[in-house]
C-alpha cells in the first residue's frame, strides 16, 4: 500500500476535536447571550448522555453551533 487510510476511530476523534473548537469559538463570540449560554450547557449533554444512540445528534448540534456562530459574528460586526 502506498497511502495510508485513517481509521473510523481517528476520523471520529478529529470530528470531536473540531466540535470542541466550534463550542469554544461560540463561547468566545457570544458566551453571555442567553440563547448561546443555554446551547453551550445543553448540547454536550445531549450528544454524550441523552441522545447518545442517535447517530444524527452530533451533526445536528454541530450545525446549530455553526448557525449561532454565524448569527452572532454578524451581529458583532455591525
Amino acid at each position: 500500500f502506498e497511502t495510508t487510510m485513517p481509521s473510523l476511530r481517528y476520523m471520529s476523534m478529529r470530528r470531536g476535536v473540531e466540535d470542541v473548537k466550534y463550542l469554544a469559538k461560540l463561547k468566545a463570540i457570544a458566551g453571555d447571550v442567553p440563547e448561546v449560554k443555554e446551547f453551550l450547557e445543553q448540547a454536550p449533554k445531549k450528544v454524550v448522555e441523552k441522545e447518545r444512540h442517535d447517530p444524527t445528534c452530533a451533526d445536528r448540534m454541530r450545525e446549530r453551533a455553526i448557525e449561532l456562530i454565524l448569527k452572532y459574528s454578524k451581529q458583532i460586526r455591525r
